[in-house]
Formats: structure tokens, sequence, C-alpha cells
């Protein structure tokens, strides 16, 4: 999700959250990750809890 964030606009900036070391890392790969403009319509599209 936090890539999908960072597609919204440039000068949005996501704060995620760790519980755990692990945490931290997996949420710093999110920089690597460059979505295509379909998937993220799709992700735009998708019903999901926001719980």
């Amino acid at each position: 999700m936090l890539a999908w964030v960072r597609s919204k606009a440039a000068t949005v900036v996501p704060i995620p959250g760790a519980r755990t070391p692990e945490h931290a890392i997996d949420s710093a790969g999110s920089v690597e990750l460059e979505l295509t403009p379909d998937e993220i319509e799709k992700i735009d599209r998708s019903e999901f809890s926001r719980v």
C-alpha cells in the first residue's frame, strides 16, 4: 500500500508504522516498487477493509 500512496502525488509522503524491525525493512522496500498505471487503477477500484 505504501507504493500506492506514493503514486498519488509527488507531495504525498506515507508515514509507515512498524512494530518490528522486519516490518520496517518491508516498508522501506516499497521505495523500490513502482506500480504501473494498470496496477494503480486496479487498487483504486478494489474494495478492502480500512480497519
